[in-house]
């Protein structure tokens, strides 16, 4: 039986080194589906071992990089033991230098300080070559001891240290971007106050049940969502929707957790238990959102077992060729060609590109936008068609009455409103809810023989008059209307009936108007009335719509959309629960987070608020990973092509190659930090 696992990393230097520890671990039959996110730290697969599973895992891993170590939870690196052995380094060429005069025990400095600089470097090179892999460990120790043979040991040395000063400063940036991430999402609190009789004690969210009473003090987050008790509460939704305006709730008003308490204390009741929660729902996504990777990703990811191989033979071409194109002597082809072999390292692009989608994942959640995926921001960035839900999506989904229409002389409108309002008043129903929250009546007369049907309407008695209120094939009326309509009936003769609408989002139409802009075309899917539908897509002016759709048609219809545009990323925004099977079959499915949750659990974009303006942020955050994404492959190939080109025809020196691989790689990686910006 497998069993799924997930460990924090110490000691993990770079993306491939990360590839090739998953590529090995997959190929045994103990392990399926590893996967190593280097931007976060952690290693998550399947095993088939029963038990000790952590042991296992770290001696399977030893054979391939004995560097690498793990953790239950996650610990940050101590770069103590780096910076000690780079200054160790630095000591032993130092003295080299004070004794060059005498070669034998020069030479025996040099190659302590050699030893110092790279015994990492070279043990992760023996190992993996073991195995038939070569990677940039490879060509390090290459140029090193290659720059040592042909008696030019200080550029040797410069090569081992500035590649390992490097790794450092790489380690430190890219441990900041962590940071910063982390940072963002820091929405879970390790402590709640449990309600007890003489005030209240300090348990882990953990621990507690569903209906327990919870103390929220000012200040604090709220661990758990529930419904609220006291009277009213001051809110900080920033961590969950991006929005910095406070909320204010009242009585018997749902709270997510995640919030911070601006306010007074206030008692919380407790609808769902921590794992069911808010707060667990949006960790879960943003731990597994790196899994799943963008194309760009998983094409270095495949470039990069080929890379290296590929630049040796070119390096070994350039050293065979040189000699004869500019009558050099083979020493000095050599020192070319291990220059070029420095600057090839593919550190640049490996790191920066995962971490630019990482730092992309950060700055979505920051903005109340969860993303499950890398590749859903490429996705967003190349929406060609966006399909909208009406109800909820385009449309607040609170229905409002827009107007009363009396079909006696002998009823006025606010007769008709009251006899709506005494049967609506014990109706559950979403419309007789906001019927009752507009029209409040201090009290409710005493009525007999109340009855619901469920889809229809509603029956009562009133002073001897029987009363229905419901559809046209309840009240039996030729009255035909095309909006949402309940008729008032009174001892079987229509009387009035009572028109309702669907707002629509003050942002919808600005939205609309900015995706055209955008080059993306809007489409309507709603299972509302053609006429209804048809006002909803004049006003927010709409590409196009379709109406009176079930779920199957919504699906059909979509699938439609899919095979006349094989080649465009076409995404849906929905809330219900009928989108559940479009959200999965689009190429990005967004939920509106205040939807239910089939339709979050299917979507892969997550919108924590209601607003469409969070479409349009959307795109500004993928178009910015994208661009800089961008940035960082275009500098570091010019750069690494320019040092090549020098190195080819003789210009510059060894130093000038480690730049090229180390000073690439730490602006590529600092460039990336914009994008939390």
């Amino acid at each position: 039986m497998w069993k799924k696992c997930k460990f924090y990393i110490k000691g993990l230097d770079c993306p491939n080194c990360a590839r090739e520890i998953a590529m090995q671990l997959n190929k045994k039959k103990e392990y399926k589906n590893v996967v190593i996110n280097f931007s976060k730290l952690m290693i998550s697969f399947e095993t088939n071992y029963k038990e000790q599973v952590f042991e296992h895992l770290e001696q399977d891993v030893a054979v391939i990089d004995s560097g690498v170590t793990f953790y239950e939870e996650q610990k940050e690196d101590s770069l103590s033991k780096d910076y000690f052995c780079i200054v160790l380094g630095i000591l032993f060429f130092g003295f080299h230098i004070l004794f060059q005069n005498f070669s034998f025990f020069s030479s025996l400095l040099i190659l302590c300080s050699y030893l110092c600089l790279g015994y990492k470097t070279l043990w992760k090179a023996i190992l993996l070559l073991k195995k038939g892999v070569l990677n940039e460990n490879f060509l390090i120790v290459i140029s090193a001891l290659g720059a040592f043979f042909i008696e030019k040991p200080k550029e040797g040395f410069m090569v081992l240290f500035l590649y390992e000063l490097g790794k450092v400063l790489e380690k430190k940036a890219t441990g900041n971007v962590r940071k910063n991430v982390a940072k963002l999402m820091e929405i879970k609190t390790d402590v709640a106050h449990k309600k007890v009789e003489d005030g209240y004690i300090t348990v882990s969210p953990e621990e507690i049940q569903i209906h327990d009473t919870l103390i929220i003090l000012k200040g604090e987050r709220v661990p758990l969502d529930g419904i609220m008790m006291s009277e009213q509460c001051e809110l900080d939704t920033s961590s969950l929707t991006g929005e910095s305006r406070l909320s204010v709730l009242k009585k018997q008003d749902e709270i997510l957790s995640g919030c911070i308490n601006v306010g007074d204390k206030f008692e919380l009741k407790v609808t769902k238990l921590y794992q069911d929660s808010t707060v667990k729902r949006i960790l879960d996504l943003m731990e597994n959102a790196s899994d799943k990777k963008a194309k760009t990703e998983n094409f270095v990811n495949r470039a990069a077992k080929y890379y290296t191989p590929l630049m040796i033979l070119i390096s070994l071409m350039i050293f065979l060729i040189t000699p004869y194109v500019f009558s050099i002597s083979y020493e000095e082809s050599f020192y070319r060609a291990l220059m070029i072999l420095v600057v090839s390292c593919p550190c640049a692009i490996a790191i920066s590109v995962p971490l630019c989608y990482f730092a992309g994942l950060g700055r979505f959640s920051k903005s109340g936008i969860l993303v499950k995926g890398s590749n859903y921001i490429d996705a967003i960035y190349q929406m060609k068609y966006l399909v909208f839900d009406k109800t909820g999506t385009l449309t607040t989904g609170n229905f409002c009455i827009t107007k009363v229409v009396s079909c006696d002389s002998h009823y006025q409108e606010d007769d008709i409103i009251r006899y709506l309002v005494y049967g609506e008043t014990f109706s559950n129903h979403p419309l007789a809810k906001s019927i009752v929250s507009k029209y409040s009546i201090s009290s409710i007369p005493e009525i007999t023989k109340l009855k619901e049907f469920e889809g229809k309407g509603i029956s009562y008695e009133w002073e001897g008059h029987k009363v229905k209120l419901g559809n046209t094939n309840f009240v039996k009326t030729d009255i035909r209307v095309s909006q949402t309509v309940i008729f008032v009936s009174l001892d079987d003769q229509v009387i009035g009936y009572v028109l309702f609408g669907d707002d629509i989002k003050k942002e919808a139409k600005e939205c609309i108007q900015a995706l055209r802009e955008d080059g993306i075309q809007s489409i309507m899917f709603t299972g509302d009335k053609k006429e209804a539908a048809c006002v909803t897509a004049k006003e927010i002016s709409l590409d196009s719509y379709q109406a009176e759709l079930l779920p199957d048609d919504k699906f059909q219809s979509f699938e439609k959309l899919k095979k006349e545009n094989p080649s465009s990323c076409i995404a849906f925004v929905g809330d219900g629960i009928n989108d559940a099977p479009v959200l999965r079959l689009s190429d990005c499915g967004i939920a509106m987070g205040s939807g239910a949750a089939s339709a979050i659990e299917a979507s892969d974009v997550v919108i924590m608020s209601s607003s469409l303006n969070k479409i349009l942020e959307s795109r500004k955050i993928a178009s910015k990973t994208i661009l800089i994404l961008k940035e960082n492959l275009l500098f570091a190939f010019l750069a690494k092509l320019l040092i090549m080109g020098f190195s080819f025809f003789g210009i510059g020196s060894m130093w000038l190659a480690v730049l090229g691989d180390v000073g690439v790689t730490l602006l590529t990686i600092l460039n990336s930090l914009r994008i939390l910006r």
